[in-house]
């Protein structure tokens, strides 16, 4: 098997829309983009189902962002490392640590270079335009609406399609919205990244909460399910919870 991706096309200037600017040292302008524009682009040229991102603890603290892609029938890997930052702190690291390993696939690094060219600027692709909501009723999508009911809600199909109508017509800041337009592998995504926001699992990991990434979305499903915490909780209630959770049960099993 050959891979067919665009890696020219992965690493392409993003639009001057896109890029933000914020003062860095000594008053100096710094560009950066935001982890969202990575996703999409990933999406666009990688396709959804062949990327995926971890999060580990970092040596010394801070966040490890494993980020992944499959080349011939095998995922090769490309780290990078963040601190917490001062605002949201464990998902801000996430998040910077994600970008920073999208950076070693090539992903904005010209942002990196002390000033970008006018070759770079002058080549970045226009604004895409807004999808357009067209495409099969969320309702309709008997397979996806009875996975999400399975994984999330405990087989009951009627408040994961409550829940996806929800996150379909929610214009909130913030929130990942999804579209009638989209596929049932990229709505999959969007939703499993919405629900559990990345700071869970990494500050569940950090706090010793659980051992493995693995361990800590188990341990949320299993709590969402019971009626313990839920989507719209504070990522600090939700750890609180946790961690009362988890004495019960070894109170329990003792």
């Amino acid at each position: 098997m050959t891979d067919t991706y665009d890696w020219t096309a992965l690493a392409a200037p993003f639009a001057p829309g896109v890029v933000k600017q914020r003062k860095g040292p000594k008053g100096k302008m710094l560009e950066y983009i935001d982890a969202r524009d990575v996703m999409d682009r990933l999406d666009k040229v990688i396709k959804p189902e062949n990327w995926k991102d971890e999060y580990l603890p970092g040596p010394e603290g801070g966040i490890l962002c494993k980020l992944s892609i499959m080349i011939s029938g095998e995922w090769v890997s490309k780290s990078d490392v963040a601190e917490n930052t001062n605002i949201a702190p464990v998902k801000g690291g996430c998040s910077d640590a994600f970008k920073r390993a999208a950076v070693k696939w090539g992903i904005a690094r010209y942002l990196y270079q002390d000033t970008p060219t006018d070759e770079q600027r002058t080549n970045a692709p226009p604004p895409a335009p807004q999808p357009k909501a067209e495409g099969t009723p969320i309702s309709e999508r008997t397979e996806l609406v009875d996975r999400i009911a399975k994984t999330w809600f405990g087989g009951n199909r009627a408040n994961a399609l409550d829940f996806l109508k929800k996150l379909y017509e929610t214009k909130d800041e913030g929130q990942r919205v999804i579209h009638a337009g989209m596929d049932d592998v990229v709505i999959w995504k969007t939703v499993s990244q919405w629900v559990w926001p990345d700071a869970l699992p990494g500050q569940m990991l950090l706090q010793g909460l659980a051992k493995h990434p693995e361990d800590a979305y188990t341990c949320l499903n299993k709590m969402r399910i019971a009626g313990r915490i839920g989507i719209t909780d504070s990522v600090d209630s939700i750890l609180a919870e946790v961690e009362r959770y988890q004495a019960e049960k070894t109170h329990q099993d003792s």
